[in-house]
């Protein structure tokens, strides 16, 4: 036969092919075993995540227009600043070539310390003193006042913990390197939306003199209570610890802008914010 079906229809059912690729035939046999399909790395992934992060802040002051130079020494003389943290957690996805976007909710504490103090202060204490006197001639009883002022030189101190309390939404977008066989590099930038933030403490004024200051209603709000945009970067190595889990630890930064103060304000605050975080996340 010059087609010589017989040769074709064995070598298709030889035992060498067969050991390769299945016969459609095959699928129909007593042992039927099903075909399975494997993902190649294309497919988005979700994931659950919790961070938290204490952090230095850097507190930068500059003129908001008007030459207030010794205004600022004399606050830069009165605030430094305090271990800070903070918190967030959310939604994260996998896709394409092992990069990730995340987004969710976060709290962040920006911690100042307030201390001035101002010695040779003199206190004026008003003393009013009354004297009961009696008339020697009609023998009647009455009140004699005397006003006295006392004068004191000494020292006043005035101490508080400023804080800057601030919930936000933030949004990363990331890649993750593999460095070894049980880390990965995980480097992210993006930006925090602020949704509120509140702001109390003391403050010196342009005389030096402290008063305190809120940004709850019927005060002189020095800062906003919506700050606008931040932006933050991270540099993590992650590790998984249980299948689907994985540990991150590394470097934080954070940067507010001069969007900070309100208009009545005549020194810019910005917060350059560098910190180590931990976190984990869970893919779902």
């Amino acid at each position: 036969i010059k087609n010589n079906p017989t040769k074709k229809f064995n070598a298709f059912y030889s035992p060498y092919i067969a050991e390769r690729s299945a016969s459609p035939l095959d699928l129909f046999a007593a042992k039927t075993q099903c075909p399975t399909f494997q993902a190649q790395g294309n497919f988005s992934s979700m994931y659950t995540y919790v961070n938290t992060s204490g952090y230095y802040p850097i507190m930068i002051l500059s003129s908001a227009g008007d030459d207030v130079g010794d205004f600022i020494a004399k606050r830069k003389n009165s605030e430094s600043s305090l271990v800070s943290f903070s918190f967030d957690a959310g939604l994260g996805f996998d896709y394409h070539e092992n990069w990730f976007v995340e987004t969710g909710l976060s709290y962040n504490q920006t911690n100042v310390k307030f201390y001035n103090r101002k010695e040779d202060v003199i206190k004026n204490t008003l003393r009013i003193v009354e004297t009961t006197l009696i008339d020697n001639i009609s023998g009647d009883e009455y009140t004699q006042i005397d006003t006295f002022i006392d004068q004191e030189i000494g020292v006043t101190e005035t101490a508080s913990l400023n804080t800057f309390k601030q919930i936000d939404i933030p949004l990363h977008i990331g890649y993750r390197l593999p460095v070894s066989r049980v880390f990965d590099l995980a480097v992210s930038a993006g930006v925090v939306v602020n949704l509120k933030t509140f702001s109390k403490g003391y403050i010196v004024d342009s005389s030096g003199v402290p008063y305190e200051f809120t940004n709850q209603a019927n005060t002189d709000n020095l800062f906003k209570t919506q700050v606008g945009l931040s932006y933050t970067g991270r540099f993590n190595l992650e590790t998984e610890i249980y299948p689907d889990l994985y540990l991150n630890g590394g470097l934080n930064l954070r940067y507010t802008g001069g969007n900070f103060n309100s208009v009545s304000n005549t020194v810019n605050q910005r917060f350059f914010n560098v910190g180590l975080g931990v976190g984990m996340r869970y893919k779902i």
